[in-house]
């Protein structure tokens, strides 16, 4: 099922195409995929792509698909910000200082907050299908 999800994109590398590709279809085999890239590959454009392609498979399938992306840096949230953006992902950001707005299917959110006491009712109304890692 997973494997037919994922699109041609144009602006990744081969290398992270076939990534985005054998991510899918281990998705078929299993709940729950690790995949390490090393430094400067290319990691949050890939996932990026990974969640578009899933938003336009849930918009196509009239589903309601709920992503969790999880950072620990407020450096890594902005550029995983500027990437979704890049791919016209809406999202909100759940960080310290930052405004949050729950009403978008995709969220990015520091692992400081989601997990913070105040915030587990928060993490868990949140009913996410997939969380992303990043590092």
């Amino acid at each position: 099922m997973y494997k037919n999800i994922a699109r041609i994109d144009k602006t990744l590398r081969p290398y992270q195409q076939n990534a985005k590709e054998e991510i899918f279809s281990a998705w078929d085999e299993c709940d729950n995929v690790m995949f390490q890239m090393p430094t400067g590959t290319g990691k949050t454009r890939l996932f990026s792509s990974i969640i578009s392609d899933i938003k336009t498979w849930g918009v196509q399938n009239t589903s309601s698909v709920k992503i969790l992306i999880i950072a620990h840096r407020i450096e890594l949230i902005e550029q995983i910000s500027e990437n979704l953006q890049k791919y016209k992902v809406s999202h909100g950001i759940i960080a310290g200082g930052k405004p949050r707005d729950l009403k978008y299917s995709v969220q990015v959110a520091s692992i400081q907050t989601i997990t913070h006491h105040n915030n587990i009712d928060l993490a868990s109304a949140l009913n996410v299908n997939f969380i992303i890692i990043d590092e």
